[in-house]
């Protein structure tokens, strides 16, 4: 008996980043997590990305204007390899 080879579909973490690719705004502005979280689906609350900055597990950051931000690349490779996608 022969069995039919399908191509596997995406998983819902590889859909959601593909989504966010496309959605997500250059920079992401950690004061407004609560807002970008909301209008996006980010998978993690503001009070986990703080904690995680804290002990240098978030993603790549910079300050801006004196808030912190992270870029959207190094936001969603961190999120990749974070999620396992």
């Amino acid at each position: 008996m022969r069995r039919k080879v399908t191509k596997s579909q995406p998983s819902a973490i590889e859909n959601l980043i593909a989504h966010l690719e496309t959605e997500l705004p250059p920079l992401l502005m950690r004061h407004r997590w609560a807002e970008l979280s909301e209008k996006y689906g980010l998978p993690l609350s503001l009070g986990r990305m703080q904690n995680l900055d804290c002990t240098g597990q978030g993603p790549e950051s910079m300050l801006v204007g004196g808030r912190v931000a992270y870029p959207r690349d190094a936001y969603l490779t961190w999120l990749r390899s974070r999620m396992g996608a």
